[in-house]
């Protein structure tokens, strides 16, 4: 990402010898069902969530503690697996409507999670280079929220389809204009998808890597002849 470019270059990194390419996500591209069902979560409910690994060292409660100030019995907020420490925060709120799944490396399992959302509300204590979990969520065409954090790639991931904001009132008046402006959610969850099928598709990000593996090719050769001549 940029935000990586700019401190690796800082540090000392050769700029005209760095390529920024995105993480390699393959995502199969299909129909994918969604878990409400199975979770006993109304079809007409609206859903906040993410899904993140079993880690304490990540844990933010950011996006749960905004979603304890819009909570009501027709919104729900979804994690995917997440810290011990989620679930004492959510124990504290005290909704029924926090629900966890338990942590799965299933492409599919993953992918019907996100179909499950009508929001990823990101929270992690350190940010993002770039994203794989942003990455499915921008498939997905799922607006995204999050917030300030140590790596910041995640900004660029998120602009134009969604919003980093820096308090928990923020957050949850975001939240809440989402739930509220139908017309909004729709222009952020389309733009979301455009923005994976530019920059994160899986051929686009394939070819990126293969002009780099040819440009560095051409110029080895190009160097070699200068040598010999």
């Amino acid at each position: 990402c940029n935000w990586q470019f700019e401190k690796w270059v800082a540090s000392g990194g050769n700029a005209e010898k760095s390529v920024i390419i995105p993480s390699l996500v393959h995502i199969e591209d299909k129909k994918y069902s969604d878990m409400r069902e199975e979770l006993q979560i109304p079809h007409d409910a609206f859903v906040y969530g993410f899904h993140q690994g079993n880690r304490e060292d990540i844990f933010s409660g950011a996006s749960l503690l905004a979603y304890n100030v819009i909570k009501n019995p027709n919104n729900y907020f979804l994690i995917m697996g997440g810290a011990n420490q989620h679930r004492a925060l959510a124990e504290q709120i005290g909704s029924p409507n926090i629900k966890f799944v338990d942590f799965s490396s299933s492409p599919d399992t993953i992918h019907r999670f996100l179909e499950t959302i009508d929001v990823f509300a990101h929270a992690r204590a350190d940010g993002e280079v770039c994203s794989a979990a942003i990455i499915e969520a921008l498939y997905h065409g799922k607006p995204i929220i999050s917030h300030p954090s140590l790596n910041m790639g995640h900004v660029e991931q998120i602009e134009g389809c969604g919003q980093v904001v820096n308090t928990i009132r923020e957050y949850a008046k975001e939240m809440q204009a989402f739930e509220d402006n139908k017309e909004y959610r729709l222009e952020m969850s389309a733009n979301a998808r455009k923005k994976y099928d530019k920059h994160y598709k899986y051929d686009t990000v394939i070819n990126k890597i293969i002009d780099v593996y040819y440009e560095a090719k051409a110029s080895i050769a190009k160097n070699e002849l200068s040598y010999l001549s």
